[in-house]
């Protein structure tokens, strides 16, 4: 079972870092596609490596939990989640929860943010838990990369602004 569960993981992987190989395109466009397909798989790829990995419990997992974080996200992004403490987060951004099982990713679904541009909304239903996770994209030589966590964002702008002014009362 875990080396059925490695070789998915391999396989995405190998197929995330080669599937834009074959397209002549200048790397420094970035531009989104139309009905956002190419988006909606990374999402799709990125969420079936975090959470089968993540729901792995050995000694590896935290190294086989950075690998696809390095596959998937921006380096800016890799910085500011390295940056936060246990204070700011004590749970993982991605699913917006302290738990990661499999079962997740039978209710997964992602959807283009009509409003903002490059921005992507991942939904799924544990349980009586139902989360929604909003993530901003960016495309950075033919790849699409997780670049933003506007909601863990938002979060942490509001829990300093509360702790000054608490501070200052």
């Amino acid at each position: 079972m875990r080396k059925n569960i490695f070789n998915i993981f391999i396989f995405i992987l190998l197929s995330a870092l080669f599937s834009d190989c074959n397209h002549s395109s200048p790397q420094s466009v970035k531009y989104f596609s139309v009905n956002h397909s190419d988006e909606m798989k990374m999402l799709q790829d990125f969420y079936s490596a975090w959470i089968t990995e993540g729901s792995m419990i050995d000694k590896s997992v935290e190294r086989r939990i950075d690998s696809v974080r390095t596959l998937f996200c921006s380096v800016r992004l890799r910085k500011y989640l390295d940056s936060l403490t246990f204070d700011d987060l004590d749970y993982d951004p991605f699913l917006d929860s302290q738990m990661v099982d499999t079962l997740m990713l039978k209710n997964l679904s992602i959807e283009a943010d009509s409003t903002h541009h490059g921005n992507f909304t991942a939904r799924y239903d544990y349980g009586q838990y139902k989360s929604i996770i909003r993530l901003g994209l960016k495309k950075v030589k033919n790849r699409y990369l997780i670049d933003r966590l506007p909601d863990l964002e938002e979060r942490l702008i509001q829990q300093k602004s509360q702790n000054i002014d608490s501070i200052t009362n």
